[in-house]
């Protein structure tokens, strides 16, 4: 019990909020609320899209725990956003099991794929590029597995008719089948994983992280072992692309290899530094806003979009590298008052 208390300390303990903190808390609540009323005006399939871009704003999130928190940058975050989607889609259609059972199951299978991989690669003292390479390296072999047994995975085609979620809890139920519930679902599951994610990243164990990502051989020196919260890190970052990829699958209703290849994971990257990575609500709204942008220009051109994604990463990293989350921040500064705290 008493392991278990220090454990939770050190998870959760949390302190006064700054200034910075203040107002993100200020932008995730008016987001929450546009977001929540937004059924009201949209259309039917303006929700659609919109509940899709959340679930894959719980997939950047994912990210972004561990490339902003940990500064540990893994190219192929799509394999466990694409295992958790094919586990479901699995489970449900060729194993006759409940959503709940698919959903554990993805990740499950997302969290071990990572803490085994993660135990070779880490312990091992592969880091920075050689670490972002081989996971891409596993997306790539993934996507390969996925393609050529089509007998379980169904190939290029995937495997459609997947049912909505389905949740049945101490004699409450829930189903994702209509457009309101499923859109209200995805909406209440990224939030809670924004704010579990954010109370973590902010306590005790989001220092440790930071600590081992800014400097790693100092963080050792500490006497903290970096391995081992890397591992940890990495296995979570996991479970909630699984969590992503299951709930999409399962909104879409259809699974195909391209959910863990390598487009979505750039693409992720892309979102994640759009937003500003270590801020987690700013890469949640830059996937919301981007994958918005991409689905109306795509309608009338499928080829533009990807020029117009590239052009804007580029110009992302050389100017404002911080993300759109420093443009907000220094303008929230000049309107305080202190327009040299903004320029720094």
């Amino acid at each position: 019990m008493g392991r278990m208390l220090a454990a939770s300390r050190l998870l959760f303990a949390q302190g006064p909020l700054g200034p910075t903190e203040r107002l993100g808390v200020l932008v995730a609540l008016a987001a929450l609320a546009v977001l929540v009323l937004y059924p009201a005006i949209g259309s039917a399939y303006r929700i659609a899209q919109l509940r899709d871009a959340l679930l894959l704003a719980l997939f950047a999130l994912s990210l972004d725990f561990l490339w902003g928190r940990a500064h540990t940058l893994v190219l192929g975050q799509a394999l466990f956003f694409g295992v958790g989607a094919y586990a479901l889609a699995i489970a449900t259609t060729r194993l006759g099991w409940s959503s709940g059972a698919g959903i554990a199951l993805g990740i499950a299978v997302s969290t071990a794929l990572a803490a085994g991989s993660g135990y070779f690669l880490l312990f091992a003292g592969v880091r920075l590029h050689f670490f972002a390479i081989l996971s891409m390296a596993m997306s790539l072999i993934a996507y390969q597995l996925v393609v050529s047994w089509s007998s379980v995975t169904g190939g290029d085609i995937g495997i459609l008719g997947i049912p909505p979620i389905t949740v049945s809890l101490l004699g409450l139920s829930y189903s994702a089948a209509g457009e309101a519930a499923g859109y209200y679902g995805a909406l209440a599951v990224t939030f809670l994983a924004l704010v579990a994610l954010w109370l973590i990243c902010r306590g005790p164990y989001g220092h440790v992280l930071d600590a081992i990502g800014t400097n790693e051989n100092r963080a050792r020196t500490l006497g903290f072992n970096t391995a081992l919260h890397l591992l940890i890190a990495f296995a979570v970052a996991a479970a909630i692309a699984a969590l992503a990829g299951a709930l999409y699958a399962s909104a879409s209703g259809v699974v195909a290899p391209d959910l863990l290849g390598m487009l979505l994971s750039t693409e992720v990257m892309v979102w994640v530094a759009i937003g500003g990575r270590g801020t987690l609500i700013g890469p949640l709204l830059a996937t919301i806003l981007v994958t918005q942008v991409g689905n109306t220009v795509s309608s009338y051109s499928t080829s533009l979009w990807p020029l117009i994604l590239g052009a804007l990463f580029v110009l992302v990293v050389f100017a404002i590298p911080d993300g759109l989350a420093a443009l907000v921040r220094a303008a929230w500064q000049r309107m305080r008052g202190h327009p040299r705290a903004a320029l720094s």
